[in-house]
């Protein structure tokens, strides 16, 4: 009778590591594979498994394994008997989905996962082949993020309708048609629909059940809409309402998706044609041709504008308008620009083209800088002065006054 594996215990050329879980044919372990280097899953089954069932079960069941191909799936490496026991070695998986905190905090990284699983699903239904225990345990995460299927260990080709068997399946994830005997691919597709509604919201959905169910809100505020319908169609009750199998679930999540991501890269476009604009907007006040430009609000003096995002002030009128007055000052004299905010130097370096192009003065505005305190002992001084500019003559030049200060 084969010992108890323990950590460190060689199983052939690998040596385990850590025991990773129970099902419920077989323990799981993480070991290293002495000879490839690398670390992989050790399944190892039962040895009241192998006696009930025989040695052609088991290798079936490796068969069925290694025929799967798919980045969705978990790959199996190798299949052996080994000191007695059945052991298939497999990718190794970061943990499962019950044991993974995003998936439960992030309706995005959730849905991922469906979307993950639906395709490996979708890839065994095209080969005609039930997985019959899609649960959460049964999907893994891997280093990257990406979710994978495992345990095709009750797995079956799918049989004629009037022949029933019921000797697989997880009592809370199972169809309901999968607990009478008589499981189709269907029954596959409503454990992924009940596993997301259950990432999403929290809530494991307990049939019979009408939709909406409970915390259906928290359900419609982490899926988007197009992917709504996908999901509430996946876990219907009833198998004539639900996805025939995961290969139409797989394509109507596609398309649902492809709707999301279609509608958050609007935003994106919006950004680039203002941007597009901007830098149009730019080259047009560079070369001086922006009077009359299509989608270009024209640039009057004195009225700021904005370039990539950074006010611009003229002082001058362009080219082709007509020049304005400022209050109190003959008619054509530039008008005082206000000044820029600390975010508008960079511009400088567009104004000697500007006004090589405009021909009137556009100048970056000077800060202003605050008056020195006057001592009190000027100020009869200053008096003074008043009164010499009060008497002198209105046109009068006051450049041959000159005080001692």
């Amino acid at each position: 009778m084969p010992g108890v594996l323990r950590r460190g215990a060689r199983l052939g050329k690998y040596r385990i590591e850590r025991p990773i879980g129970k099902g419920a044919f077989s323990e799981v372990f993480a070991a290293r594979d002495t000879v490839e280097g690398r670390r992989v899953a050790l399944k190892v089954a039962f040895d009241w498994v192998v006696r009930e069932f025989g040695r052609e079960a088991m290798e079936t069941e490796a068969r069925i394994a290694c025929g799967l191909s798919h980045p969705n799936i978990v790959a199996t490496r190798n299949a052996d008997w080994i000191d007695g026991r059945f052991v298939m070695a497999a990718d190794l998986a970061r943990t499962h989905v019950y044991d993974y905190p995003r998936a439960w905090r992030s309706g995005a990284v959730a849905l991922r996962i469906v979307r993950d699983v639906a395709a490996g699903l979708a890839h065994a239904h095209q080969r005609r082949l039930m997985h019959r225990d899609v649960k959460p345990e049964n999907v893994l995460v891997f280093a990257d993020g990406h979710a994978a299927l495992t345990d095709f260990g009750v797995s079956r080709f799918v049989r004629p309708e009037s022949r029933s068997y019921t000797e697989a399946g997880t009592m809370g994830y199972m169809a309901p048609e999968q607990a009478y005997g008589k499981p189709t691919l269907s029954s596959d597709v409503f454990s992924l629909g009940v596993i997301a509604y259950e990432l999403l919201t929290g809530k494991l959905l307990k049939w019979p059940f009408t939709w909406p169910p409970e915390r259906y809100e928290r359900f419609r505020a982490k899926v988007p809409e197009p992917l709504r319908p996908v999901l509430q169609k996946a876990c219907a009750f009833d198998p004539a309402e639900r996805y025939p199998s995961a290969v139409e679930l797989w394509a109507a999540l596609e398309v649902a998706f492809g709707r999301v991501e279609q509608g958050r890269a609007v935003p994106e476009r919006r950004r680039r044609r203002r941007r597009a604009s901007l830098v149009r907007q730019r080259r047009e006040l560079v070369q001086g041709d922006h009077a009359g430009a299509a989608g270009v609000r024209p640039l009057r003096a004195g009225r700021a504008a904005r370039v990539d995002g950074v006010p611009v002030v003229l002082r001058g009128p362009l080219p082709g308008e007509r020049p304005a007055a400022a209050p109190g000052s003959a008619r054509g004299a530039p008008l005082r620009a206000p000044r820029l905010p600390r975010r508008a130097p960079p511009v400088h370096a567009l104004l000697p083209g500007v006004q090589a192009q405009a021909g009137p003065a556009v100048e970056p505005p000077r800060s202003a800088r605050p008056l020195r305190p006057l001592p009190l002992a000027h100020f009869a001084r200053v008096l003074a002065l008043l009164r010499v500019v009060r008497a002198a003559p209105a046109r009068e030049s006051l450049t041959a006054f000159s005080f001692q200060w």
